[in-house]
């Protein structure tokens, strides 16, 4: 996964790993799902 091997190269905490790969997936749903709702507003006016 991506994340992980990003967490890994700037020698984030191999303990903390899992808690902040959790935390960066939700705050991407998150996004897509404000984007999704900006796209359908576009897209209906």
């Amino acid at each position: 996964m991506i994340v992980k091997r990003t967490l890994r190269q700037y020698g984030y905490p191999p303990d903390m790993q899992e808690l902040a790969t959790e935390t960066v997936l939700k705050q991407a749903e998150l996004i897509a799902e404000e984007f999704a709702l900006y796209i359908g507003v576009f897209f209906l006016n």
